[in-house]
């Protein structure tokens, strides 16, 4: 039978984004003994900070393979899992950094698909040259909204800092 029903058989758009599996595992009001149904949901400012978290977490870690591979590689699995070590390179290097920013593009498209069109360049911080920060830019849908981000992360924090990450709408 045609009409009204079929819609119950079609896509369905939710206002927000899914809640990755980890982030559903978090008590962000522990004072609360029962949690909201909201908290399945992100709305698309806390999906901006997702995202960035996660970018932020996969740059964090590093792999041991080289950059020209990895550069090239868009066949990652759990077990590449991060980014390659520039420990024995030269930041300063313009090939470096535009091999390092194909590798972190790859990384990103494997292991955060919540981000689309990603597109990332790496630049030298401005008061240290052999000091790297990336910008990581694409859009991000949450139920029929998508919404360009901006991500900007220190990738040579100072003194164990913190890397900056910010999510800004482009």
């Amino acid at each position: 039978m045609a009409g009204s029903d079929d819609r119950r058989f079609g896509p369905r758009v939710f206002n927000g984004a899914p809640v990755p599996l980890f982030e559903r595992l978090l008590d962000l009001d522990p004072a609360r003994s029962v949690d909201l149904a909201d908290a399945r949901r992100l709305s698309l400012p806390d999906l901006r900070i997702s995202v960035g978290r996660a970018i932020g977490r996969l740059f964090d870690t590093r792999r041991p393979e080289a950059l020209a591979v990895s550069a090239d590689r868009t066949d990652l699995t759990v077990l590449d899992y991060g980014i390659p070590d520039l420990g024995t390179l030269s930041p300063a290097d313009p090939e470096v950094r535009r091999l390092f920013a194909k590798a972190l593009r790859n990384a990103i498209r494997a292991f955060e698909p919540r981000l689309r069109n990603a597109g990332v360049e790496v630049h030298a911080l401005p008061d240290r040259p052999h000091a790297l920060y990336a910008r990581v830019t694409g859009s991000l849908a949450a139920g029929d909204v998508v919404e360009p981000v901006v991500y900007e992360l220190n990738l040579a924090p100072a003194d164990g800092a913190e890397e900056v990450e910010r999510g800004v709408a482009a």
